[in-house]
């Protein structure tokens, strides 16, 4: 298994977080059930290879048992999971092409192991043509020469942070968000009136569903809270001054 530097994941796996991203129920769905569809499909061949050798030692007419088949349930429900297996392969084309067209037009960058364990970066260009695109299905380079082309075959990497804000872009936070917001200041304004605490050390503590909020929006409910709680010594507050 190749080696993988922390903070970096494989192609394979960016490959798997898109898919999951765009259609959770259906990769979870067809993760569940790929036990159900190895044995139903298994079940299938085996019943048409009965089928099949029958028919060949009948030719002389002679009467038979009939061929076994899966019973109509099993065979829907078998029809019903290569269906969704057909349309999660639909999402992973759609992720790979996607994928390709962040590396080729330098919203993500790739990278090599070299000879020497060192990371290098692997240039946009070559990932816009056909073989990008195959190189993204085989998780692995399929160039040879070229300026910066890694070796054939080399496991390519991204860093796991670059990936995640391109697969999921933080949302601008809401009017909603930021009328909480302020609320939860003026909560703790009111409890503490006379001891504030800095933006810094305050924003720091925020609960995680109010973080999303931009720097400018913190102002502004921070300005609101202390006019809502009339705590005026937590208008302006810097850094808590040391005990001397």
């Amino acid at each position: 298994m190749a080696y993988v530097p922390r903070g970096y994941l494989t192609l394979s796996e960016a490959l798997a977080k898109i898919t999951e991203h765009r259609a959770p129920e259906l990769t979870e769905e067809v993760r569940l059930s790929e036990p159900v569809m190895r044995l139903l499909d298994f079940q299938d061949r085996m019943a048409r290879g009965i089928r099949a050798a029958r028919s060949l030692s009948n030719i002389g007419g002679l009467p038979s048992p009939p061929p076994p088949m899966l019973t109509d349930d099993k065979a829907a429900r078998l029809e019903e999971l290569r269906r969704l297996q057909e349309q999660l392969r639909t999402v992973e084309k759609a992720a790979a092409r996607d994928l390709q067209q962040a590396l080729g037009e330098g919203d993500l960058a790739a990278h090599f192991l070299d000879a020497h364990g060192t990371l290098q970066p692997i240039p946009p260009e070559q990932w816009r043509t056909d073989r990008g695109l195959q190189a993204v299905r085989a998780e692995r380079t399929l160039w040879t020469g070229g300026p910066g082309a890694p070796p054939l075959g080399a496991p390519i990497l991204l860093e796991e942070k670059a990936f995640i804000r391109w697969l999921a872009p933080p949302q601008a936070h809401s009017q909603a968000q930021e009328t909480r917001l302020i609320h939860w200041l003026a909560d703790l304004m009111r409890a503490n009136p006379t001891t504030p605490r800095s933006k810094a050390e305050v924003r720091s503590s925020l609960p995680s569903e109010l973080q999303g909020v931009s720097d400018r929006g913190f102002e502004r409910a921070w300005a609101e809270a202390v006019r809502l709680s009339r705590a005026t010594a937590w208008r302006a507050p810097g850094r808590r001054k040391s005990p001397r």
